[in-house]
């Protein structure tokens, strides 16, 4: 099953590294590209090796990225900031996209935790909108069957492993690209 609707122009695909490991980096990654969501009929492997980040992304993609540290999930909880988290990170396309020609995939389900349910309004809020349901997915597995959450779990392992490393207030290579999280 593919996730391609005709009236789509933009898909955001979503994950997160080493879930429950501090710091946790969230990455969204924005394609303008049809083929990055459609389904892979095989299990797509996860890359682990180290490479520039600039090697993963091709031209019609971008990325956002948030870094988690043990405060964060101090004040919010870790079940908790999931959702402000992915909006954010959304939100962070909000000059790029048209919300409402947009489709999002989530890495991760958690039946005790009803993401979409929350974070729809939520998105919709943020851009002034009533949005579809049918616009976001969240799939155990994504990034295994769909190559834009792939590409999302690829970048957030090697931002992690620029970030993890960083002293606190230091600078990072890509900054420009990060959205800081606002409680």
């Amino acid at each position: 099953m593919t996730f391609i609707k005709t009236d789509i122009k933009y898909w955001i695909g979503a994950d997160e590294s080493n879930h429950g490991v501090v710091p946790e980096i969230y990455v969204a990654v924005l394609s303008t590209n049809p083929n990055d969501v459609k389904r892979s009929p095989e299990i797509i492997g996860k890359q682990r090796k180290k490479v520039g980040i600039e090697t993963i992304l091709s031209s019609e993609q971008d990325f956002r990225f948030m870094v988690l540290e043990n405060e964060h999930f101090r004040r919010i909880g870790r079940l908790s900031i999931k959702v402000p988290t992915i909006a954010q990170l959304i939100e962070g396309f909000s000059s790029q996209i048209e919300i409402t020609k947009t489709s999002i995939i989530i890495d991760g389900k958690d039946q005790q935790f009803p993401l979409l349910e929350e974070l729809i309004p939520i998105v919709g809020d943020m851009f002034h909108t009533e949005l579809s349901s049918r616009r976001f997915r969240q799939e155990k597995d994504g990034d295994r069957h769909y190559p834009l959450v792939n590409i999302a779990d690829r970048m957030a392992y090697q931002l992690k492993l620029i970030y993890e490393n960083l002293r606190s207030g230091q600078k990072g290579p890509f900054d420009e690209k990060r959205v800081y999280l606002r409680l």
